[in-house]
C-alpha cells in the first residue's frame, strides 16, 4: 500500500514474495526505467526477503509502444539506491 498524504489517496498493489540469494544489510527499492518513466518493480527490506510487483497495465503499454516504435530502444534499466 502506498499513501499520498498530501492528496489523501491510497493505492493498493498486488505483490509476490521474493527472495535474494544472499542476505543484504540495507533496504532497497528497485525501479524499471523506460526512457523517462519509472515503475516500481521490487521492494526489499534487510535480509533476504522482499516483494516483487507484476508489471502494471501502464508499464506493459509503455513497453509495447516503445517496442513498436523502435525495438532497439526498449531497454529496462533497474534503478536502485546503490546508484546514488
Amino acid at each position: 500500500m502506498i499513501t499520498n498524504s498530501d492528496e489523501r489517496r491510497t493505492r493498493l498493489f498486488e505483490a509476490h514474495l521474493a527472495e535474494r540469494p544472499a542476505t543484504q544489510d540495507r533496504a532497497m527499492l528497485v525501479f524499471d526505467r523506460y526512457e523517462d518513466q519509472y515503475f516500481l518493480r521490487q521492494i526489499w527490506s534487510t535480509g533476504v526477503e522482499g516483494y516483487e510487483l507484476p508489471k502494471s497495465r501502464t508499464e506493459r503499454s509503455v513497453e509495447k509502444d516503445l517496442a513498436q516504435a523502435d525495438p532497439q530502444r526498449v531497454e529496462v534499466v533497474p534503478i536502485t539506491n546503490s546508484e546514488q
